[in-house]
C-alpha cells in the first residue's frame, strides 16, 4: 500500500513543477522505482531539495481498498485534474486530484493481473495501463460524461516483459513506451479521442 505521505509528497512536486519551475521528472512511477525528483533548466536538471507542504488526510484514497487485506496500490500517476493509482488486482483508480474524491475505477480486459505502470495524459481524459503480463492499453477514461471507461488501444508489443515506461507526448496523441530489454512502441491515439477536458 502507498504510504499517504509519500503520495502527497509526489503529488506536491508535481503541483509546484506545472506552476512554473519546470519539467518534472518521475511523475509517473513504479512501486519501489522512486527517484529523486528533478527539474529540467536550460543547461541541465537540477535536484529539488526543498519541498513545504501542508498535509492533509488522505482517508478518501483508502476507500476503494475498503477492508480488504489482499488488494493494494502498486503505482501511481498524477495529472492536472486526476490522481491514479493502479492496484495488484487489475483495477486502476481515479480519484479528483483536488479533493481526492473517488470517481471511477479502470479495469483492463486482462482479468487479475497486476497493473505496473500507470501514466495519466497532459489532456485529463485518457490513461496508459501496463500490466505486469507487458500487455499495454489506452483508455478514455469518460469522467466528463459520466460513462464507463473505453479501450482506445492495445498493444502485446511487450508480451512477457515488464513495462519500465510510459511517457506521453505534450499533444496527448502518442504514449511512448519502453520495456525491461529495451524495445520502445509508440501508441498513436485518434485525434477524436485527444479532447482535453478543463
Amino acid at each position: 500500500m502507498i504510504r499517504a505521505r509519500s503520495l502527497v509528497f509526489i503529488v506536491l512536486i508535481d503541483t509546484q513543477v506545472t506552476t512554473g519551475l519546470g519539467d518534472c521528472k518521475n511523475a509517473t512511477s513504479r512501486q519501489g522505482s522512486v527517484g529523486a525528483p528533478t527539474m529540467s533548466r536550460p543547461g541541465g536538471s537540477v535536484g529539488l531539495t526543498h519541498i513545504f507542504a501542508e498535509l492533509t488526510s488522505q482517508d478518501e484514497l483508502n476507500v476503494p481498498l475498503g477492508r480488504s487485506a489482499r488488494l493494494r496500490y502498486t503505482c501511481l500517476s498524477v495529472c492536472g485534474k486526476y490522481v491514479a493509482l493502479g492496484s495488484n488486482s487489475g483495477g486502476t483508480y481515479i480519484f479528483s486530484r483536488d479533493t481526492l474524491k473517488y470517481l471511477q475505477v479502470v479495469f483492463s480486459d486482462t482479468n487479475a493481473v497486476p497493473v505496473d505502470l500507470v501514466s495519466l495524459s497532459p489532456s485529463n481524459n485518457l490513461i496508459g495501463l501496463g500490466l505486469s503480463n507487458g500487455q499495454v492499453t489506452v483508455f478514455e477514461m469518460n469522467i466528463e460524461k459520466r460513462s464507463k471507461p473505453e479501450r482506445v488501444r492495445q498493444t502485446l508489443d511487450h508480451s512477457g516483459h515488464g513495462v519500465t515506461v510510459m511517457t506521453w507526448d505534450s499533444t496527448s496523441s502518442r504514449l511512448y513506451v519502453g520495456d525491461d530489454v529495451g524495445k520502445i512502441s509508440v501508441i498513436s491515439v485518434p485525434s477524436s479521442k485527444v479532447s482535453s477536458v478543463k
